[in-house]
């Protein structure tokens, strides 16, 4: 099983920022423990181009590993994100933040950019308990990705959501697959068509008809 890579970071300061020290402090702990390989920091009041380029606009602001973090952390906090970088979970978690602080944006984008960030959209979405406005970013995401190479390539994740034993998980499942719009969704569809619920049976018709047309 291979070794998980150390991550890096890259913090970003200013002059005024009253969180900023405390945060350097605790990476500056964690690079001296091993936790973090690498810590690149910059001030953007010498590098302001920097923090455009990064589209920054409040500090400190922090990227560790995959994921960029703004404000004040402390390093319990720290540390939890150092245990999520390079997982599926860990993804989840951070995507989860992301859509509840109304990043729909970024999360579209993430998305695209890596199938591997819509499988852990998928994880948020097989829990029924989901916040309303974390279960709307979902679906917004999916349905902007509609029939992209990025969506069919987690068709058997999206399918995989057809054996939840949720009703709603279920019926969100069917109009993902609809989205997807490739043939490999055709069989999850054609189980969901036998649901007991009959909303999920009415959408999984729906796009079944879609299908043929």
């Amino acid at each position: 099983m291979p070794t998980k890579q150390t991550p890096e970071a890259l913090l970003l300061i200013g002059p005024a920022c009253p969180h900023c020290a405390a945060l350097l402090e605790v990476l500056s702990k964690l690079v001296k423990s091993g936790a973090i390989a690498q810590l690149n920091v910059v001030n953007v009041s010498q590098r302001p181009e920097q923090a455009k380029q990064l589209g920054v606009r409040s500090v400190p602001w922090l990227r560790l590993g995959e994921f960029e973090l703004e404000g004040a952390h402390s390093e319990g906090e720290i540390k939890q994100w150092l245990e999520r970088v390079g997982s599926l979970q860990g993804k989840s978690v951070y995507l989860n933040d992301l859509l509840f602080s109304g990043k729909l944006d970024k999360v579209t984008q993430l998305a695209k950019s890596n199938p591997e960030n819509l499988r852990a959209l998928l994880i948020l979405a097989a829990d029924s308990e989901l916040s309303m406005k974390v279960q709307l970013g979902i679906s917004a995401v999916f349905e902007e990705l509609q029939g992209s190479d990025s969506l069919q390539a987690v068709v058997d994740d999206i399918g995989a959501l057809a054996e939840n034993n949720s009703a709603k998980v279920r019926a969100d499942a069917a109009h993902f697959l609809s989205l997807t719009k490739t043939e490999q969704a055709i069989p999850y569809l054609q189980k969901l068509v036998r649901d007991e619920s009959a909303e999920v049976k009415e959408i999984a018709q729906e796009a079944l008809a879609d299908a043929s047309h």
